[in-house]
């Protein structure tokens, strides 16, 4: 279970603490008395902390949040210094980053690291091609020897392909997706499951249960195939003889793979 008080609670929320504030304008008089303690300054309340090392998600003073799941919405009962603020309090759709923040500080946690490296591996076939050629000369006869080389080369190449990897995970992903719709995280040690952005989720090191991101693979084929066909024509007096010879086709197959990923 992580807690975190109301954002409206933070003593620097009315007036001014240690150079910070005010980011209300509370109108007690619109406030139910049975709420007035929903929207009283608590010192307790999280306002930021010290340098804990490395690794720490916030140094110093955490600037007010308005955006915090935690913070009731405006109406009658206050207005935010500045007033253009008014419009991003009440969410109730997703943690905020600044939520996000104050839960990794306040418990202590660190992000993990994913190191990913992507290895090409290009290779270069060079064919060398000798041609010889031989003239045979006798006191009576003259030969003459003709040799003709063609080379036909055709090109083939296969449509892509495409494969999409499956998300995967000991969670229940699919009912949290169904709970949440497309912004959703699911902790797979617990399988706590709640409403937050593809980012909050890579943040917190918890898989991500929307339809949207992913990777997709390309793969394009290339295949060359290389015959060879010579024609010899050796002429001895008054006789010609034509000589034809065929290789066996050479293919050289090219792959190439592209990876894209979306965050």
């Amino acid at each position: 279970i992580l807690g975190m008080n109301h954002e409206q609670k933070r003593p620097d929320a009315q007036s001014e603490y240690f150079g910070e504030g005010p980011h209300l304008i509370i109108y007690w008089q619109n406030v139910p008395s049975e709420w007035v303690s929903q929207y009283t300054g608590d010192s307790s309340s999280y306002t930021g902390s010290a340098d804990d090392g490395l690794g720490d998600p916030q140094v110093g003073y955490a600037s007010y949040d308005f955006e915090s799941i935690m913070h009731y919405p405006g109406g009658s009962r206050f207005d935010t210094i500045p007033s253009d603020k008014e419009q991003l309090v009440g969410n109730r759709g997703q943690l905020s980053d600044g939520d996000v923040k104050q839960i990794l500080d306040v418990y202590e946690c660190r992000p993990k690291s994913t190191t990913a490296t992507i290895s090409t591996t290009t290779t270069t076939t060079a064919t060398t091609v000798t041609t010889t050629s031989t003239a045979t000369t006798t006191t009576t006869t003259a030969t003459t020897t003709t040799t003709t080389t063609n080379m036909a080369t055709s090109t083939t190449t296969i449509a892509p392909t495409t494969t999409t990897p499956t998300t995967t995970g000991s969670g229940d992903c699919d009912s949290c997706f169904a709970s949440y719709g497309e912004n959703a995280c699911i902790d797979n040690n617990t399988g706590l499951c709640f409403p937050a952005t593809p980012s909050t989720c890579q943040l917190l090191a918890f898989e991500y249960c929307g339809n949207i991101g992913g990777s997709t693979t390309s793969s394009t084929i290339t295949a060359t195939t290389t015959s060879t066909t010579t024609i010899t024509t050796t002429t001895v007096g008054s006789t010609t003889t034509t000589t034809t010879t065929s290789t066996t086709p050479t293919t050289t197959t090219t792959t190439t793979t592209t990876t894209t990923t979306t965050t």
